[in-house]
């Protein structure tokens, strides 16, 4: 199952077209809605870039992946830049 964690302006589109949302409007209740999840709950979970981005590069504590999506206000380029981290661990390599 996938999961999508933000704000509700920014959850509205993935709401309508079915997926699991869960309202967080603070990094401090995504991070509880985070921990409240499940090692075997999701296999993904997508959360705005900008709660992301205040959680301060927690996302390794929890037990599925996640992604960054952009936010009601346009990316902010930190999805880009979590896929870039993510495959240099993956190759040890830098990538373009």
């Amino acid at each position: 199952m996938i999961a999508f964690i933000g704000d509700v302006h920014s959850l509205t589109p993935f709401k309508l077209l079915g997926f699991k949302t869960l309202e967080a409007g603070t990094p401090e209740e995504a991070d509880k809605l985070l921990s409240d999840i499940g090692a075997g709950d999701y296999e993904a979970v997508f959360i705005t870039e900008e709660l992301l981005e205040k959680l301060h590069g927690q996302a390794d504590k929890y037990p599925f992946h996640m992604a960054a999506i952009p936010g009601i206000g346009g990316s902010r380029g930190l999805g880009r830049g979590l896929i870039r981290e993510m495959l240099k661990r993956a190759l040890g390599a830098e990538t373009g």
